[in-house]
């Protein structure tokens, strides 16, 4: 009865598997009195991603990223990130959803010598289109984040969609 039971909640759920993928390159100028130049930023990403559409508006997820960040003249960075979200969908019109997440990030930066924790929320906005009966696509950005590394003293906001930082992504709902 239980295996009955767990199937006919797996049949009827609405669920959605699939991940993401992120390309940045960007210019960076950095000023100051220690610091008077600028550097090539490049960072490649792949987020595995889950989540469960409780209605119509609302679904709940969780992404599980792994990125990699090379700065001129500087060592990598590997970031590993572990974000669940709350989704609202906005609009719905035919084939495609505009949504919001709301997103809490726990992640890792790690370089050959030293890593350090960061504890984040934001929201990230998006639209998706549905391509068929199961596949759809979606693309994300960052509107507003705030992020702490606890053990460094040091935080980092920011508000803007960015254009050089769109996830993409290819999603399966079942």
């Amino acid at each position: 009865m239980s295996v009955m039971a767990i199937v006919s909640l797996t049949a009827s759920a609405q669920s959605y598997i699939g991940g993401s993928a992120c390309f940045e390159l960007k210019n960076v100028r950095y000023t100051g009195t220690s610091h008077n130049n600028s550097a090539t930023v490049t960072t490649f990403g792949i987020a595995p991603e889950y989540g469960y559409n409780l209605n119509d508006k609302l679904a709940l997820g969780m992404q599980i990223g792994v990125s990699v960040s090379s700065v001129t003249h500087q060592p990598s960075t590997t970031t590993i990130a572990v974000d669940p979200y709350l989704r609202y969908k906005f609009v719905k019109s035919g084939p495609f959803t505009v949504f919001n997440d709301f997103v809490l990030e726990w992640s890792t930066n790690m370089t050959d010598d030293d890593s350090a924790s960061a504890y984040a929320f934001g929201l990230r906005p998006g639209v998706s289109v549905d391509l068929g009966k199961n596949w759809s696509v979606a693309a994300t950005t960052d509107l507003f984040y705030y992020k702490t590394y606890p053990d460094d003293d040091l935080s980092q906001t920011g508000f803007a969609i960015d254009p050089t930082n769109v996830r993409l992504g290819l999603f399966y709902n079942f």
